[in-house]
């Protein structure tokens, strides 16, 4: 019974969910349907090799006017955090708009956390204590054309890029002599996997690494071979490949003891 439950353990920290990944294929109105005349246009961006999110929040002051909000926020996972300014002033009158009277001030702030492709939370807190400060749900409300949301790294691919099908041996950093492991990465225009086999690891628990920041964790069973799988779109049994790997280094390590690495190209 008791071996049952270690298995039990093991099983649930190598499998358990994930958050997902806000990607361009989030691009798309947004609304609150418990909340009508309200909503939001969201816009993933690339700058400077970061993902973006450019927020519009169209909603009201409060004395109960209509009002539009905008922000810009650095992707983070399956969250962005942004400032929101409002806008007030100018006016369109016969055929004229006049923008002399434009102006733009710090209105709070607002995070949007995705739970999955279709379904968020909305966070704000108002500089302005008559407004305050709450949460609501959103709701997808249209999606580009085109689009396909898995919530991981594949929905930023473009159609485009080549195909690829590579295999990456682990380097052994000697803190184990008898580990060993290799990493294949598969992209084409359907998918984007990632396969990692380890061998030999003292039996444990292990952190995969990606330049230092944690992404999985892994369980070893001591001799023998074990792996872990990640797909984006995900695939029954495997993980969510949610964070990218080209270019980048790749640890398992375990207690801040890195036992296996390679750098893929």
């Amino acid at each position: 019974m008791k071996k049952l439950f270690v298995l039990l353990c093991l099983s649930l920290l190598s499998h358990s969910s994930q958050a997902i990944l806000i990607t361009g294929s989030f691009t798309g109105a947004w609304y609150d349907d418990e909340n009508a005349g309200h909503g939001y246009l969201l816009q993933i961006l690339e700058q400077d090799g970061n993902d973006i999110a450019m927020v519009f929040w169209f909603t009201y002051d409060a004395q109960g006017n209509q009002t539009w909000l905008n922000g810009l926020g650095e992707v983070e996972g399956e969250s962005v955090t942004m400032e929101l300014l409002e806008h007030t002033g100018g006016e369109m009158s016969a055929g004229v708009i006049n923008t002399t009277g434009i102006s733009a001030e710090a209105w709070g702030t607002l995070t949007l956390t995705f739970q999955n492709c279709n379904k968020g939370t909305a966070t704000y807190a108002a500089y302005d204590a008559t407004i305050g400060s709450g949460s609501h749900t959103i709701k997808r409300l249209s999606r580009t054309i085109g689009s396909h949301c898995s919530g991981g790294i594949s929905d930023n691919r473009p159609p485009t890029d080549p195909a690829m099908d590579a295999q990456y041996e682990f380097t052994n950093t000697g803190a184990d002599d008898d580990a060993s492991g290799r990493v294949k990465l598969e992209i084409n225009s359907q998918f984007t996997k990632l396969k990692v086999w380890y061998k030999d690891l003292p039996a444990g628990t292990y952190e995969l690494l990606v330049n230092g920041d944690p992404v999985a964790m892994l369980q070893a069973r001591g001799n023998g071979n074990n792996h872990q799988f990640f797909s984006s779109p995900v695939l029954a049994g495997w993980l969510l490949l949610d964070f990218a790997v080209e270019g980048k280094t790749l640890d398992i390590a375990q207690g801040g003891t890195v036992y296996l690495t390679v750098t893929l190209p």
